[in-house]
């Protein structure tokens, strides 16, 4: 996950929940979903496609890397993401889902699936603006995009389905995260909701899951209010889980035309 410099906004606060790691599986325990989902057929799906080479072609959008133009997507072992427990991290803890999905993570980061890559591909922004100059601007969305490759297509099927599950069981929840120096992270969440996104051009349906961070409590810096709305993108497809996240207005169609190149991207479909 990239920090956002809007204020000490919200992707600074879901940030830190993100490098603590995971333990519970997706979905457990959570009240059923009233939202109906189809997850798209898997079709000529390239299993071992290389997430990291994907290039954004968007009419009015470029793609800016995390570490700036000129660099290129990271790739990292899941591994390194997921070194704690933090489950009970989570009041409600059927909550928990929603964290696992949108971080593009597993309890089986550190153990089973250690060799899986998570790429964080950058920014999807307006052609002629950096993510500064969205930052600085908050009618505008900053929109950041992360996939990961799982062993089987089952698997993000069941991310997908455990985040369904669990928006309909967390409209407000508080997560509380120990930073291992004493300290503790604060966020606390509202207005959880998910809608099911069918478009004629993907092969299946992508889900949006709507929060907003009502506040954020640093270590050192007190609680900040911030009524940040944070909307997460999800789209399985195949073997693969694709997440963009938006921090500020909600984009549908920008989330479906992205969604749409990757699902060519990883079927060998010519750009």
């Amino acid at each position: 996950m990239i920090i956002s410099a809007r204020g000490s906004a919200v992707l600074v606060a879901v940030a830190a929940t993100v490098l603590v790691g995971c333990s519970a599986s997706p979905g457990d325990d959570a009240a059923p979903s009233s939202a109906a989902w189809q997850a798209a057929d898997d079709g000529s799906v390239d299993a071992d496609a290389d997430l990291a080479s994907f290039e954004l072609d968007v009419d009015g959008y470029w793609l800016e890397p995390p570490n700036g133009e000129g660099t290129g997507a990271l790739e990292m072992s899941v591994a390194s993401l997921a070194p704690g427990n933090v489950e009970d991290d989570f009041d409600p803890t059927d909550c928990f889902p929603l964290y696992l999905a949108s971080s593009l993570s597993t309890v089986d980061d550190g153990g089973a699936f250690a060799g899986d890559i998570r790429v964080e591909h950058g920014w999807v922004l307006p052609e002629g603006l950096d993510i500064e100059a969205v930052w600085a601007d908050p009618e505008r969305s900053a929109a950041e995009l992360i996939t990961r490759g799982f062993a089987t297509a089952e698997l993000p099927v069941q991310m997908v389905q455990g985040a369904l599950d669990a928006a309909g069981a967390c409209d407000a929840y508080v997560e509380t995260h120990d930073t291992g120096d004493g300290g503790e992270v604060v966020i606390r969440w509202s207005g959880t909701a998910a809608t099911v996104l069918a478009t004629e051009e993907l092969a299946g349906e992508a889900v949006r899951i709507d929060r907003t961070v009502d506040s954020q409590v640093l270590p050192g810096l007190g609680e900040e209010e911030l009524d940040e709305p944070l909307t997460t993108y999800l789209y399985a497809y195949g073997p693969y889980l694709f997440c963009l996240q938006i921090s500020g207005p909600a984009d549908d169609a920008l989330a479906a035309s992205v969604f749409l190149g990757l699902e060519e991207h990883v079927s060998g479909v010519p750009a």
